[in-house]
């Protein structure tokens, strides 16, 4: 599974494709009423139109996330936001359409959007004052599980840095733990490689968007990591 907060660009170098995922699909079964054809369409425009408007905030309050977040607790949702008037200049007619590519390129990708706040976003990361408003991630990693281990170090490993690191995953793999690390070279791919080996769930968290990965020697193991 591959995780990151930077913004993607469409693109035809995209090299994670797996089975697509909607980030906007809706599941309408916990309703007690049947709904009629007309209603379900309606309620998922809706859905789909609150998604794009956070897209514009994540855009907009990327480097002062805090201030997104504060406002989705003042008002409860991006439309909510827009309806107050508070910071209309934002949504923009070019600001709306980017976001409805971005929405558009994500579900193309199998790419889905985490928006904070959701059950699915890292609850400890929401923790953190300026955690990010919205995550891209591609996987069916569990971000919440309760034994997580974050592992780093150089990028120039030696023989015993790899060693040992694949010592200390292989020991922990009875725990069933996420291990969470960054795809770089060096300890972070080490971690990876004996997570996969161990029938581990792993994380990457990327600097950049996901429209591509770097190192790009690391494809294999990316494309190995979101097929678990």
């Amino acid at each position: 599974m591959v995780l990151t907060e930077m913004q993607c660009l469409s693109s035809d170098n995209f090299i994670l494709e797996k089975e697509k995922i909607h980030p906007c699909k809706v599941d309408f079964s916990f309703l007690c009423m049947p709904l009629s054809t007309d209603r379900v369409v309606l309620l998922k425009k809706t859905m789909e139109e609150e998604i794009v408007l956070r897209c514009v905030l994540g855009r907009e309050f990327l480097y002062r996330p805090q201030v997104a977040n504060r406002l989705m607790e003042e008002h409860g949702s991006a439309q909510g936001i827009l309806e107050s008037r508070v910071c209309e200049e934002i949504f923009t007619p070019d600001s709306i359409r980017w976001a409805r590519q971005e929405v558009e390129w994500c579900a193309s990708k199998g790419v889905k959007l985490i928006f904070n706040g959701e059950k699915e976003y890292p609850v400890l990361l929401g923790e953190v004052t300026d955690a990010p408003f919205m995550l891209y991630y591609k996987g069916e990693a569990d971000l919440n599980n309760p034994r997580s281990v974050s592992m780093v170090g150089t990028r120039l490993a030696s023989v015993y840095g790899k060693e040992a690191c694949n010592m200390v995953v292989e020991n922990l793999a009875e725990y069933m733990p996420l291990v969470v690390s960054g795809l770089a070279y060096g300890i972070d791919i080490a971690s990876h490689k004996a997570a996969l080996e161990n029938g581990l769930p792993t994380v990457a968290v990327l600097p950049n968007g996901l429209d591509m990965v770097y190192p790009a020697r690391h494809r294999d193991v990316a494309v190995q990591m979101i097929g678990q």
